[in-house]
């Protein structure tokens, strides 16, 4: 019995002992895989630096949200009806300007960021479907107040108490919405902190 277990003690050593040199040799054999974790270079820290906006600068972060606005519409170009080159800008006063240059005329969409409704149900999307080919979303005046002038070449053509941006899809439309709802937060607040 002793020599028994002796000898399967002995053939078990010798298989686990097998077993860890075929997994030594399989180690040694495959290809040593490294992930390269980028340095973060001194240029492009100092870059990110020169290119924030100081917490004060309202108008500069406006401005940079609505750009979210502007590459939405240069998709849309082309794509969705009635959108031709658009141009979104932000004067010193908060006053959103939408220019759409298209079929040689020029439609412009003013509003005063600050007339904007943006918290109780200010802002609602609108869903593509047999009336809209294209999702948008519609953003409200304070007080539901006529407060939105549109213009062809200059002049005058009604004024609405809402305004609404048609783009090329749902991505575009969610995308917008956290930037639209932010620079109207920011310019909102923008007069009670200056």
């Amino acid at each position: 019995m002793k020599n028994l277990l002796f000898i399967l003690a002995f053939a078990l050593n010798f298989a686990a002992c097998k077993q860890e040199s075929r997994v030594n040799s399989a180690m040694a054999e495959a290809p040593a895989t490294t992930t390269d974790i980028p340095a973060t270079s001194s240029s492009a820290l100092e870059n990110l630096k020169a290119n924030a906006f100081e917490e004060t600068d309202y108008i500069g972060r406006v401005r940079n949200l609505v750009g979210d606005l502007q590459a939405e519409y240069t998709r849309a170009s082309g794509k969705v009806a009635g959108v031709g080159t658009v141009t979104v800008t932000v004067d010193e006063k908060y006053n959103l300007l939408i220019d759409n240059k298209l079929d040689g005329h020029t439609f412009t969409t003013k509003v005063n960021l600050k007339d904007l409704q943006h918290k109780d149900n200010g802002m609602s999307a609108i869903p593509d479907d047999e009336t809209n080919k294209f999702p948008g979303l519609r953003i409200s005046t304070l007080g539901a107040k006529p407060k939105v002038q549109h213009l062809k070449d200059g002049a005058l053509v009604k004024e609405t108490a809402y305004i609404e941006f048609f783009l090329a899809d749902r991505a575009g439309v969610e995308k917008v919405v956290p930037s639209m709802f932010q620079a109207i937060n920011i310019a909102s607040g923008a007069t009670e902190n200056q």
